[in-house]
Order: structure tokens, then sequence, then C-alpha cells
């Protein structure tokens, strides 16, 4: 940005062909008499022949347009030694060879982190975050069974199986199962957890907020159909499982060593915790 500019926002007026309608100085440093030379340069200019959208008057620079008889004007002054003296405070030296850097004890003064941060627990996060795209054992199986009668009714019968270890423990599990758009009347029973119709997306979600390994459990829905059923859409969505899983990974992958450096230091403990999403094919008998 040129001096200039910098000015340009300093100082604005309105005014008209007679008199100053509206009046405003921004910083102070121009003296508000200046306005009165728009007036005279403007009609000299255009007596000249030479009128242009900036006018000078000595070191003052005015930028005007004409609209229904008002001239709104933009008035700066344009006083570069002022501005250099002003920002440029320190002597400069020209470096034989190489780029200026600045030194190492101001770029270290600074800190990223602000001072007087302090945590209810004493915990700090890495969020180590691993995609896999391939065949493995899900940890969470899933057996399907819906029986549909036509005409009547459609049954399901869902079974979770954990197959981890049973010192891990699945949190937060959520097993979405597909039904019919025209499906009503839902009826459920479940050994654990809660179920609910989610009728907007087609879809019924049994929740389990603590599933540990090597257990099983069940689920059994129930929904009416229409007599005259809607036309099926081509494929079967899937049902979709996800469950977190503390200090567990797909991958094997595990942080060994974590190392805080921090002023009052404290003692670290690594942590995983996994987020897993998959899918599982649906088993569906007609009568």
């Amino acid at each position: 940005m040129s001096v200039s500019g910098f000015e340009l926002l300093c100082i604005m007026r309105v005014i008209c062909v007679i008199q100053v309608l509206i009046c405003r100085n921004y910083r102070g440093d121009v003296d508000m008499s200046e306005i009165e030379h728009f007036m005279t340069l403007l009609m000299d200019k255009e007596e000249e022949g030479t009128l242009s959208p900036i006018l000078a008057h000595g070191g003052v620079r005015f930028m005007w347009i004409k609209h229904n008889n008002l001239y709104p004007l933009i008035q700066y002054g344009n006083r570069t030694l002022f501005i250099f003296h002003r920002y440029i405070t320190q002597e400069g030296h020209k470096l034989d060879t190489g780029a200026p850097r600045p030194p190492a004890t101001v770029t270290n003064a600074v800190s990223w982190r602000s001072e007087g941060i302090k945590y209810r627990k004493n915990e700090v996060f890495l969020d180590v975050i691993e995609s896999v795209n391939l065949l493995v054992k899900p940890l969470i199986w899933i057996e399907s069974v819906i029986e549909k009668h036509s005409h009547s009714r459609i049954e399901y019968m869902i079974k979770a199986k954990s197959q981890f270890k049973r010192r891990s423990t699945a949190n937060n599990v959520e097993i979405h199962i597909p039904v019919p758009t025209d499906a009503d009347t839902p009826k459920f029973k479940t050994t654990v957890g809660s179920v609910k119709w989610v009728p907007e997306n087609s879809e019924i979600v049994w929740s389990i907020k603590s599933f540990p390994g090597g257990k099983e459990y069940l689920m059994r829905a129930h929904f009416g159909l229409p007599s005259v059923e809607a036309e099926d859409k081509e494929g079967k969505p899937p049902i979709s499982v996800k469950f977190e899983i503390p200090y567990f990974t797909t991958s094997g992958i595990q942080v060994r060593y974590l190392k805080i450096i921090e002023k009052s230091g404290y003692q670290a403990l690594p942590w995983v915790e996994m987020n897993s999403f998959y899918y599982c094919r649906l088993n569906q008998k007609h009568y």
C-alpha cells in the first residue's frame, strides 16, 4: 500500500457548490480550512479545460465526483516524510551478502501458547486418525433374520455379538437397520439398550451405551405393512454399525511414547481411542 493510499482513509468530507454540508475529520492532521481551496481549484480547472477527478493544492489531494449538484469529496494529505519518520524509527544497515533475518532472541520471546491457561483435568489429547480400506474381521458381528409377510407385516430379528477381548468395551454403539418406507406401527423388544424408529430415514436405530467384549445381545422389531405395498427400490441398503473402543485399533497402531514439554512438568500416559464404522448385509426371507 502506498503512503497516499494509507492517508486516503484518514479524512473525508462531503460538500456542495456553496457550502459544506457534511464534514468528518478522522485524524485531525489536516487543517479544516483546506476544504475552502477545493471550489477555487474546481472552477479554475473547468475554465482551463483540464478538469480531472483528482485535484492538488500544496501537499493536499482532493478526490471528487459530481452527483445531483453535490460534490462527495475525499481529501487526504500526501505527507510522505512524516509517515516514514513515524513508522521507521531505527537506522538501516545494508548487508553485504544474504537476506536480513530477525534475531533469535526476538522470535523466541513470543510463545504460541498464552500464559495462564488452566484445565479442569490434567489431560492432553493426541488424535491419531487412521484410514483403512480392506476386508477385516468385524469387531461387532451382526446377524439379521427378516421375515416379510406380504400385505401384512414384517419382522426383524437382529443379533449383535462382540468379537473382541473381554477386557475391552465398545461405547456408544449404534446399529442402523433399514426398514420399508411404508412401514408403520412399530413394536420393539430388546435385551439391552434402546430402540427408536426414525421414519424420515426409513430406519430403526438400536443404541447400546456399553457393549463388553464376548457378549451377545438380541433385538426384535415388528412393523405393519399396508395392503397395497409401495414399489421396492433397486437394491437393499445395508445395516451400518458405529462404535468406539478405547485403546484399540483395527490396524494395531499404538502410541508407545508421548513426551510433553511444559514449564511445570508432569507425567503423561498414552491413550488411544478407536472410532469405527462399517456395513453388514441383510438376510431376508419372504413368505
